[in-house]
């Protein structure tokens, strides 16, 4: 287990015991392949580990992975997290409207060219009122995407056109540097949170008692 990226257990008791979980709550869907899923796409998989949440796009500046420097980032503003695969990401955005959650996707460019990412991230581009906001790292260290930076751009336009037609202020693309990551990542995450607040789903409180039950006036 990686104690970076792993869930805090007491975490996940003290919300469950408030009933909190809401826009202070951040689903990190890592859409990066492992080292031998990214062979057949580029020649340079020094930026990838055994797991996919292993991507680290800021090497060497950066070593951390990208997934355990969001964690930090959000944690930073208060945000509880988890880290999830992509596949887990349909399941993720309809859980995310039922509570008022934030589900934010930190893409590698890369994957566009692989059909089972392609096909789990084209499912939500479509909705208009998504929870979903989408982070694309661009290092400008790493020289293979720099070099190859108007294709994979194309592809993650081609892939998100909905996204890129609305410039929505939640799908931010080409972010060069680790700080410019922090800040994007920090500037994401309020404005979801606001989008929530504004438009979220509304919990009611039942009112205790018998629904019919009428206040009694006694006279004199």
């Amino acid at each position: 287990m990686d104690l970076r990226t792993a869930r805090n257990a007491f975490e996940v008791l003290q919300r469950q015991g408030r009933g909190a979980r809401g826009p202070q709550y951040v689903h990190f869907v890592i859409a990066a392949g492992t080292r031998e899923e990214m062979r057949p796409v580029r020649q340079d998989v020094d930026f990838y580990g055994e797991r996919q949440e292993d991507w680290s796009p800021y090497r060497p500046s950066a070593a951390q992975s990208l997934a355990a420097r969001a964690r930090a980032v959000a944690a930073d503003r208060l945000f509880g997290s988890e880290v999830v695969p992509i596949g887990a990401l349909g399941e993720r955005i309809a859980g995310a409207r039922e509570r008022n959650e934030i589900v934010v996707v930190l893409l590698d460019s890369w994957v566009v060219g692989l059909e089972p990412f392609r096909k789990a991230l084209a499912s939500f581009d479509s909705a208009d009122k998504s929870p979903v906001a989408v982070l694309v790292p661009a290092s400008r260290d790493d020289a293979e995407t720099s070099g190859r930076r108007a294709d994979l751009r194309g592809g993650v336009m081609k892939l998100f056109p909905h996204c890129a037609q609305r410039r929505d202020t939640l799908f931010r693309t080409e972010i060069e540097t680790p700080a410019g990551f922090d800040d994007d990542l920090a500037a994401t995450l309020e404005e979801a949170q606001n989008r929530i607040f504004a438009k979220g789903r509304i919990f009611r409180q039942p009112v205790s008692g018998p629904a019919n039950a009428r206040p009694i006036l006694e006279g004199p």
